[in-house]
């Protein structure tokens, strides 16, 4: 950063739940932030690893964090709050064998994303951390068969560090996630067996019973029981933190499809086939007619040959500009689950004057860093975004509302995505708009919102 735009920099002044988080951190060897989104998890995180670095207590800390908050949370803070602390950057595929060569005698902080961590894993074991920090826990490593969960649990079981992990949302799609997080972070808490750690099988026969096949639903006393064992933990709501922002409002759209949308459901659904003029669009699995109806339904569908067919869907764009003239013309940032849609409503948008940007999959770090700030300085009108690219660590308060154009089935994307417009600085009413117009996507809606109250009925209980 240089020197103009750090002095530019608004001053961050420590708030007291952060100091308590700073006290908890330095009092556990292992434990859980399982603070709201947008509260400040960061800034306790990174006073206490200085603390322990200046006192020669932890001199060797690896931070795995999403790409995305690497750079704009991390990196930031650790500038700002520790800066004579060495920083080593192993965020970037290209570089990082090259980085990383050096780390055997590296005494300071790395920062690196989930997956690039198995792609040096020994280098990282020999370095042998003191302190692992795992941001996004939940959203990472709540699988325990995933490459990502096994780096990771790999390098805890042969280094034998300290362990804080951080997530808002530890609970997203149901009890059975907190599983692969306690085994990771801290598995001493988990029920004591005969024989080795407690298996998966046995922690499901602990939390749920089974009515019938493929059916497990909560036992009674479940939630608080997942509670004792995520433990120590410590938690701030954003009501406790951020009274003044207001509560969000969500409203759901009703949209009409087209005739020719409505037509080619009908088709999928009967026959798992739909035409339009020449274009064939064929599914054949379950899941592949699901993901190409919500594509119909957002007006831009992959045929048999993988080539984009643009469906007349006029009244779902007219949607989204009329959405920006009820937000009197504030910037708006949108949800688009796929990439090709991205693509075509930025066209659709521009050919209209709209100041566009875009930020999925291919959009670089640094570039991405530049949109955002670009944004948040009131360059932009859209924002177009898939939702994996900007769910975590990243504050976009330049606007107050966030469109979902078409659905997606991640209660943790969708949570960490309409959290970025409901965070400090945030000036208006934080509004969550979701478009929908048929059932199927209504359907998808309302699961995410019935994970979100298991998800929260579970915090509860870290509350007051």
């Amino acid at each position: 950063m240089s020197s103009v735009a750090a002095l530019l920099r608004p001053k961050i002044e420590p708030m007291p739940h952060q100091w308590a988080t700073f006290e908890f951190l330095l009092s556990h060897f292992r434990c859980y932030n399982l603070s709201s989104c947008g509260s400040g998890k960061t800034l306790g995180a990174v006073m206490a690893i200085k603390a322990l670095y200046e006192h020669k207590c932890r001199e060797r800390i690896l931070v795995i964090a999403p790409g995305s908050v690497i750079v704009s949370t991390w990196a930031d803070h650790l500038e700002q709050f520790a800066p004579d602390i060495p920083v080593m950057m192993l965020d970037n595929n290209r570089t990082r064998k090259r980085i990383i060569r050096d780390i055997l005698s590296f005494k300071g902080i790395v920062l690196i994303n989930p997956d690039g961590l198995k792609t040096v894993i020994h280098e990282l074991i020999a370095w042998h951390a003191g302190l692992v920090v795992i941001d996004e826990l939940a959203g990472y490593y709540r699988n325990c068969k995933s490459d990502r969960w096994k780096a990771a649990a790999f390098l805890i079981y042969k280094a034998q560090p300290g362990v804080w992990a951080f997530t808002g949302t530890p609970i997203t799609k149901n009890l059975m996630d907190s599983y692969a997080q306690c085994l990771l972070v801290n598995p001493d808490m988990l029920p004591k067996v005969k024989v080795g750690t407690m298996k998966y099988v046995q922690y499901r026969a602990m939390l749920q019973y089974n009515p019938r096949a493929h059916i497990w639903l909560p036992k009674e006393g479940a939630l608080e029981r997942v509670m004792s064992i995520m433990q120590p933990a410590i938690r701030f709501t954003r009501a406790d933190v951020m009274k003044d922002i207001k509560t969000p409002i969500l409203i759901r759209k009703q949209i009409d499809l087209t005739a020719e949308q409505k037509r080619m459901l009908e088709d999928m659904k009967a026959k798992g086939v739909a035409q339009f003029g020449d274009q064939v669009i064929k599914a054949k699995e379950a899941a592949t007619i699901i993901t190409k109806a919500l594509q119909i339904c957002l007006g831009e569908v992959r045929n048999s040959a993988g080539d984009c067919v643009t469906v007349p869907a006029g009244p779902r764009f007219q949607a989204l500009l009329d959405m920006y003239a009820e937000a009197e013309e504030t910037p708006l940032i949108v949800a688009v689950p796929f990439i090709h849609t991205i693509h075509s409503l930025r066209d659709q948008l521009v050919d209209k004057g709209h100041r566009v940007a875009i930020i999925y999959g291919d959009t670089v770090p640094a570039q991405r860093k530049v949109i955002i700030a670009d944004f948040q300085a009131g360059q932009y009108d859209f924002l177009l975004c898939h939702p994996k690219t900007l769910a975590h660590g990243v504050t976009l308060t330049a606007s107050h509302t966030v469109v979902w154009y078409g659905p997606i089935y991640d209660l943790e994307l969708y949570l960490q995505l309409c959290d970025r417009i409901f965070r400090f600085g945030q000036t208006g009413q934080p509004l969550i708009v979701e478009f929908e117009s048929c059932p199927l996507e209504r359907r998808v809606y309302d699961s995410l919102h019935k994970k979100e109250t298991l998800s929260g009925s579970f915090l509860e209980l870290f509350g007051e």
